[in-house]
């Protein structure tokens, strides 16, 4: 995908540079404390790599590190413009795939539990050209490998199908996956399609859950701002933070221009921005100290598969057909990260 190139960059030196927003609140704040930073040179050292069979049946296949590697769907970006080091992982784009396009999932070796707070760099998301985004699927989100999904839980953070290179913009979807017992109010700038977080499609097999479409008209700092997609890409990227607290789980997305100064400051302090979050999953129907299990942070860049595959012009057939024989599609498909830093509540 990319020649890897190197260069140093911290995470700090990426968020310290940029204009800061001044909110004030007089709530009472949650202190955090960092325990972990993952940025150049060892980004991919928090990292396993999962080469199994995909759970969501997904017309890849996953790698193992040294053909990862090998086939450049991971490294690193030189950005000379800011003198800075990026990760990038993503899909092949080079040769007709007949039983699966190469890919990349990372599955974080650090578990976190309630009191996480994750800070996540991000300059880039996949995207396709052709019919339909050309069935992409990308994905950053915690899953607990404590029991069978979904009742260990999922939390998705960055998740949408079908990115098309050039086109519109396309919403983030944020999503909680549960067994029963788990029902959300959302007072989020975002839709709640479902409330109950163990809520299965009549027409489905899996669990939906709660999930929350990012408002089309969304904007920071008074800028309009996409969620996902080509104009995510476009606008240059944007910070996500996610914050799971025993009162609930919320996901805000930031201009990288324009950063709350304790951000910048290395100690997050939601509490007192101003800015409202895309999702706010909260209520008195969910324990969120129990409905959800230490979790791992998993990123991954799936085609086709049981979303996107299904929403496919014609089905998964036409999609997995598609995405085998037109590797140059798949050219944009990445993330590019600055950084990912994690905090826990003291």
């Amino acid at each position: 995908m990319f020649a890897t190139t190197f260069s140093t960059l911290a995470l700090a030196a990426t968020l310290l540079s940029i204009t800061t927003a001044a909110p004030t609140s007089t709530t009472p704040a949650r202190p955090y404390k960092q325990i972990a930073e993952w940025s150049h040179p060892n980004f991919f050292d928090a990292f396993d790599l999962y080469d199994g069979p995909d759970p969501t049946l997904g017309f890849i296949d996953y790698v193992n590190l040294e053909t990862a590697k090998t086939e450049q769907l991971m490294g690193w970006i030189a950005r000379e413009v800011d003198n800075t080091t990026t990760a990038f992982v993503g899909a092949d784009s080079t040769g007709i795939a007949p039983s699966g396009r190469s890919s990349v999932r990372l599955t974080s070796k650090q578990e976190f539990k309630v009191g996480a707070l994750a800070v996540i760099d991000l300059l880039h998301m996949p995207v396709g050209s052709g019919p339909a985004g050309a069935g992409l699927w990308p994905a950053i989100w915690f899953l607990s490998p404590e029991a069978t999904w979904p009742y260990g839980d999922e939390i998705d953070i960055v998740e949408y199908v079908n990115p098309t290179t050039g086109g519109d913009g396309t919403h983030n979807a944020m999503t909680l996956h549960t067994g029963p017992g788990c029902v959300v109010e959302n007072s989020g700038l975002g839709e709640l399609a479902f409330d109950d977080c163990s809520y299965t499609d009549s027409g489905n097999t899996g669990n939906i859950g709660c999930g929350v479409t990012a408002p089309s008209n969304f904007s920071t700092s008074g800028i309009p701002f996409a969620t996902a997609g080509p104009d995510f890409n476009a606008q240059g990227g944007g910070v996500y933070v996610a914050e799971w607290t025993a009162e609930g789980i919320s996901i805000w997305l930031f201009n990288r221009h324009i950063l709350p100064q304790d951000i910048l400051d290395r100690a997050p302090t939601p509490q007192k921005w101003t800015q409202k979050p895309l999702a706010k999953f909260a209520g008195a129907g969910c324990d969120f100290t129990k409905s959800f299990l230490p979790m791992n942070l998993i990123i991954n860049v799936d085609i086709c598969g049981s979303w996107a595959g299904e929403v496919y012009p014609g089905g998964q057939g036409a999609c997995n057909a598609f995405a085998a024989e037109n590797p140059k599609a798949y050219q944009e498909a990445y993330f590019e990260f600055g950084g990912i830093m994690f905090y826990e509540s003291s």
